[in-house]
């Protein structure tokens, strides 16, 4: 392919555009908060990040062992049978079966701390 020295300019363009925007929208959020009056500590709670939910290194967790599990069950599968189909769809259900299940840790979590 000609064009593949395009593919990390694209790529650096494009989350340049993203960065920027969502700075350019932040900051337009705010200004529009500040143009209403609110007392002091309506304006500290409004613009303060708040209370972050707990467990984001548990999901990622799961996650990686969700999809190295998946992995490795499609890879003996493809052993097994000769057939390369089964290596991303095993990838997928583990995956998807590792976010439900980080999502509810993550619930219960949140919701002992209070959250």
């Amino acid at each position: 392919m000609p064009f593949e020295f395009m593919i990390p300019i694209i790529l650096f363009i494009v989350i340049g555009a993203v960065i920027i925007t969502a700075l350019y929208l932040r900051s337009r959020e705010r200004e529009m908060i500040l143009s209403k009056e609110y007392t002091a500590e309506e304006m500290k709670s409004l613009l303060a990040p708040g209370e972050k939910k707990k467990g984001g290194l548990i999901v990622v967790g799961i996650l990686t062992l969700s999809f190295g599990l998946g992995m490795i069950v499609g890879t003996l599968l493809k052993n097994a049978t000769g057939q390369n189909d089964f290596v991303p769809f095993t990838m997928f259900i583990f995956v998807g079966a590792g976010l439900i299940t980080s999502y509810y840790i993550r619930e219960k979590l949140n919701k002992k701390e209070g959250v």
